[in-house]
């Protein structure tokens, strides 16, 4: 015999085999002989139960032999099975006893005890090593019959098998042996995997084929398949079939279906079949109303939840409400931000007046339900409250509360709930630390958030594609669109995580941002299956950069992918080419609109509303807005701001103030920005006065103007030279607890640097530092207007300690493009390239996190083009190009005025096709540059073609280019031509010439000896000053008409200037008449004119030129 250990003790059973026990040889005398099996008796001494509690209550090391000791014979296999079914759910002793006796010498296990041991490791829990053991060690020459293979479907059930091999044991069942049971094992697996058509299938043909009859269980199997493949009305149509048949549905079928229909959101029928089971004597049980409170509670019906969990606490009602039912409540409570009510349940839960205790989940809904209405302060105290109480708060409990603390800004708290949790025992999983990064990122604390992140590896926390996302998304908003690249690519290379959408549509954005759309492009291009979310990124970024063109083809692009445009779609595009000014384009996309069967909404015809406005067609809003009444779109308050705003731009303020009225009485309340929009426009006016009355008139209507009017209200008195009256404003705004904000600094730190007063710019600056505990800390604008200020002035050294102050560590504020951009400027105009171009690479390689934009390369280009740097000029272009920038119209035409400048005429008109081909339409100044450059060269016919070209480019020139024309002409000796070009300009063109265009032709006209014309058109010349008279005067002294330029001088009303007197004296000196230049002389400085070296220079060259060189000496 061989003894085993129990499996009580734990001891393993290769420790206590023993020998098997020689039975007694036969004594020859007694007679019988035979063999020793013949003379051996059945294992029968004891009754199968004594022996499976002696195995049992085996001690360690104890064999089966001695727990066995009193037992004679061979062990029958009957027995073998009788003793495993006692061993119900001790499946390792029952392994040991089943091994031990199939190593008994001349035992075999039958089907019988086989089949017992197959069902004690599956009742016991280990199904998949009893389909193990089917398959390796069935007992010789012995065949499975039907309970075999019935505990086997048991088996692969619980086991979570396919479904096929579930279906394969099934089949090895004879038919007229399948017990219900065995159909609803079989109909649980195929319900389970969603195959409830399968289900259905057997359940209605070989079920009722082999006259198996259904019982509850079976229909209830199939009905809660139903339910949760979203079948419900399946599900209720076999649930009337169930009672039809005469069965009774019992609480667990009501439960299922008031699940499903609660979950659905059929709340109505949810409660009928509540109501139904009185009527066929199901008594409802906790679950029931569980579930249904929770279906209420979830689509807010609060009271009638409430009136269901007094039901349940009626005497008349058998079934109390347990923790379940009161957390559905009380997360239903929270969801109405009911918290007062929700939190006097907590206390009835915690003084044991409902007999139930809270959980931890209670405590989690609380906390998050008090965080979601921003009492953190409170949901903080019942985090305490819970430690307190000794409940143990969980990953869950934390993430509630770090999410509540980071909303509100107490991001310092939230991230010392990290140490907290882990000396707590609890694990911070991905969603805390993607909380605590996503509220970093949306600070603009990214240096924070990245931080976290690595730190998540030492916590044994891997990030998913939402940490990232964040990161992604911080990082484009801090304008460092390049790390934000890297760390898409880090994401997948490194962490092995596949982006989605989301990241890749917020890289696309950020790149956008940047001006990198040749990259965001390209990206958009790598992503697998981009949707239409993804394309409408895309043309936003297009049409934000102003290039609509581009846009519309990545919209064509989207149609032939046959994605489907939204109504976001063409909100983007239109308010793209209402910016753009393309109202004809934008009336196209709104009718394409409206024939792909998308209504336009608020959003679209505030686009068109907008974009009109800006243009200054006011009327055309107008009409869009009555178009909105007659499409039954209502106005919201944004669109009347657009036209407010409209009217107030185009100085229409009183017609602002009466569409104000309209506004209230078609019910849409005036908001701040509708208010500051009319005080703003005053102020620009220069109305201050009149705008103190109306906030004053405002206030008296209950009306508290905020923060940003008051900050409207103090820039327009303080530029207007109020100061004494912006100073009152400001006090009063302290008065009425708006303290000044960083946006009241900007605003005085600007103008004080536009006035050129950068010592008390710079003192506000230092005092916004003392007012920090107001929340009062320069912001990147803060610096980047008071760096812009200083490179104003050419003070570049203090700009660059402020940008060094910026990125210190102790300084929270980093410095963006805009900045950057401003200290590029500054030192592009003190003519320092070296650290200019410097700047650019530090930027371009990423050192400083923040990306060159559009405008970086820009100014760079111009700063070289104006020290003569052209070739420079150009590289810097064409890097910018290959690093997948878009240049602009700016761009371009800096880079052609410097090309002009260094006589490259021809490789800067060859830039206007290049800027065509790139989607950049010239502009008047680009052919204003060019048609002045060729003019100076005196290629006067390239620029008149030039001029003519430009109409069928749609580009109408202004009054410089046919200055620069007439000048060219007039210096070319054709001033019959510009005469006939000054004509022109404003018969054809419809353009007033100024008083450059008056000079210029006034002197052309003397240079080919025109006086009378030119004197004629000089008394044509509205009011004529000085200068106009200087010139006149100028071309009749050139002429040797001094006497006629002395009349005209007389003539003049306006202050002679010293130019007038150093014209005439020169004049009377080359004509010779010393005594008239002499009295012309004495004049000017009788008039306080102070001569200068051109009025020496004069007097000493005539006096020369007339052999007077001794008088010369007393000049000098």
């Amino acid at each position: 015999m061989c003894g085993v250990v129990s499996g009580s003790h734990g001891a393993a059973a290769s420790q206590c085999i023993v020998a098997p026990q020689p039975s007694p040889s036969p004594n020859p005398r007694r007679g019988g002989g035979g063999s020793a099996a013949g003379n051996c008796k059945p294992l029968l001494a004891e009754d199968p139960r004594s022996i499976s509690e002696a195995l049992e209550s085996l001690r360690p090391g104890q064999s089966v032999v001695a727990a066995l000791r009193g037992c004679k014979g061979r062990l029958h296999p009957s027995v073998a099975a009788a003793i495993l079914a006692q061993l119900d759910g001790n499946a390792e002793l029952g392994t040991q006893f089943y091994d031990w006796a199939a190593a008994l010498p001349g035992f075999k296990h039958t089907i019988f005890s086989f089949n017992k041991y197959l069902n004690l490791l599956v009742k016991s829990g280990s199904p998949a090593k009893a389909i193990d053991l089917f398959r390796s060690r069935l007992p010789p020459r012995c065949r499975p019959n039907h309970f075999t293979y019935s505990t086997l479907l048991r088996a692969t059930y619980k086991a979570g098998g396919d479904v096929e091999r579930t279906l394969g044991f099934f089949r090895r069942i004879r038919s007229s042996s399948r017990s219900v049971a065995d159909y609803n094992i079989v109909l649980q697996s195929l319900c389970r995997a969603g195959e409830t058509a399968r289900a259905l299938e057997i359940f209605r043909g070989e079920m009722a084929r082999d006259g198996v009859a259904p019982t509850i269980v079976t229909y209830n199997t199939i009905i809660n398949g139903l339910c949760k493949s979203n079948e419900l009305g399946a599900g209720m149509e076999l649930f009337e079939e169930l009672v039809e048949r005469g069965h009774h549905p019992d609480v667990v079928t009501y439960n299922t279906l008031i699940d499903s229909l609660c979950k659905a959101g059929d709340l109505e029928e949810a409660r009928r079949l509540h109501g139904d089971m009185s009527s066929r004597s199901c008594v409802p049980n906790v679950v029931t109303y569980s579930v249904l409170i929770n279906g209420l509670c979830k689509v807010g019906r609060i009271d009638e939840a409430r009136e269901l969990i007094q039901e349940m606490t009626r005497k008349s009602c058998d079934v109390l409400p347990n923790i379940i039912t009161y957390n559905s409540f009380l997360d239903g409570l929270c969801k109405q931000s009911m918290t007062a009510e929700a939190c006097e349940l907590m206390r009835s839960l915690r003084d044991g007046s409902l007999r139930v205790s809270p959980d931890t989940v209670t405590f989690s809904t609380l906390i998050d339900g008090l965080c979601k209405c921003g009492q953190i302060d409170e949901a903080c105290s019942v985090f305490d409250d819970m430690i307190a109480g000794g409940y143990v708060p969980n990953v869950i409990t934390y993430n509630a509360l770090v999410n509540g603390l980071c909303k509100a800004d107490k991001m310092e708290r939230a991230h010392a709930m990290i140490e907290s949790m882990v000396d707590k025992g609890v694990t911070p999983d991905v969603i805390t630390y993607s909380v605590l990064v996503d509220a970093f990122c949306k600070a603009s604390r990214v240096d924070e958030a990245l931080e976290l992140l690595h730190g998540m590896a030492s916590r044994g926390c891997t990030p998913n594609v939402v940490t990232f996302n964040s990161i992604i998304d911080g990082l484009c908003k801090s304008d460092r669109s390049g790390e934000a690249f890297q760390m898409f690519d880090d994401m997948a290379l490194k962490h092995g995580l596949v982006p989605d959408k989301i990241t890749y549509c917020t890289l696309i954005d950020g790149l956008f941002r940047t001006g990198r759309a040749g990259q965001a492009e390209a990206l958009l291009d790598a992503m697998p299956d981009p949707d239409t979310y993804a394309f409408n990124c895309c043309i936003n970024g297009l049409s934000k950069l102003g290039d609509v063109s581009r846009a519309l083809q990545v919209y064509n692009r989207m149609l032939e992918l046959e994605l489907v445009p939204d109504k976001v779609t063409f909100n983007i595009l239109i308010a793209g080419a209402c910016k753009a000014g393309n109202f004809e384009q934008a009336s196209a996309l709104f009718e394409e609109m409206v024939a792909k069967n998308l209504q336009p909404d608020v959003m679209t015809f505030g686009a068109l509303i907008d974009g009109l406005c800006k243009a200054g067609q006011v009327e055309a809003a107008r009409d869009i807005l009555d178009l909105m009444g007659n499409l039954g779109v209502p106005p919201n308050v944004v669109t009347y701001n657009a036209l407010v705003h409209g009217l107030c731009k185009s100085g229409r303020i009183e017609e602002a103030c009466q569409f104000l009225e309209e506004m209230v009485s078609s019910g849409c309340v005036p908001d701040s920005i509708t208010y500051g929009s009319l005080v703003y426009a005053l102020c620009r006016a220069s109305r201050t006065d009149d705008a103190l009355q109306l906030v004053s008139e405002l206030k008296s209507f209950g009306w508290d103007p905020d923060t940003v009017t008051y900050n409207i209200l103090v820039d327009g008195l303080w530029k207007s030279g109020q100061t004494e009256q912006a100073i009152t404003v400001l006090e009063e705004m302290v008065g009425k607890g708006h303290h000044p904000d960083v946006v009241t600094y900007n605003t005085l730190i600007d103008s004080l640097c536009k006035a050129g007063d950068l010592e008390e710019a710079r003192r506000l600056h230092g005092d916004m530092s003392s007012r920090v505990s107001r929340c009062c800390v320069p912001n990147v604008v803060t610096y980047s207007v008071l760096i812009n200020g200083l490179c104003k002035v050419g003070r570049i050294d203090e700009a660059r300690e402020l940008i060094q102050e910026m990125m210190r560590k102790s300084c929270d504020v980093l410095p963006n493009i805009i900045t950057y951009n401003s200290f590029l400027d500054g030192l592009c105009k003190q003519s320092m390239m070296a650290e200019a171009c410097e700047l650019m690479r530090s930027l371009r390689d990423g050192s400083l996190r923040v990306s060159p934009d559009t405008v970086t390369f820009s100014t760079l280009i111009d700063g070289l083009c104006k020290c003569g740097q052209t070739d420079e000029a150009c590289n810097v272009f064409d890097d910018m190009i290959a690093g997948g920038y878009v240049p602009n119209v700016v761009t371009y035409n800096v880079l052609m005025n410097g090309l002009c400048k260094t006589d490259k005429m021809e490789r800067a008109h060859a830039m206007i096709e290049s800027m065509v081909d790139k989607g950049v339409t010239p502009d008047v100044i680009t052919y204003s540059v060019l048609v002045d450059a060729f003019c100076k060269a005196s290629h006067v016919d390239e620029a008149l073609e030039l001029l003519h070209g430009m109409a069928s480019r749609g580009c109408t020139p202004n009054v410089v280019t046919f200055n620069s024309i007439i000048d060219g002409l007039c210096k070319s000796d054709q001033s019959g031509e510009a005469f006939q070009m000054f004509d022109d300009m404003t018969l054809k063109h419809g353009l007033a010439p100024d008083k450059i265009t008056y000079c210029t032709l006034i002197d052309g006209l003397f240079r080919t000896g025109w006086a009378g014309q030119a004197e004629v058109l000089l008394d044509a010349m509205p009011d004529p000053d000085t200068y106009a008279f200087n010139c006149c005067i100028n071309g009749l002294s050139k002429l040797g008409d001094v006497s006629r330029a002395l009349h005209r001088m007389l003539e003049l009303e306006l202050v002679p200037d010293k130019v007038t007197f150093n014209i005439l004296i020169a004049g009377a000196c080359k004509a010779g008449n010393f005594e008239q230049a002499s009295a012309l002389f004495e004049e000017m400085v009788a008039k306080n004119l102070q001569p200068d070296v051109m009025t020496f220079g004069a007097l000493i060259d005539g006096l020369c030129k007339a052999g007077q060189v001794e008088a010369t000496w007393d000049i000098m």
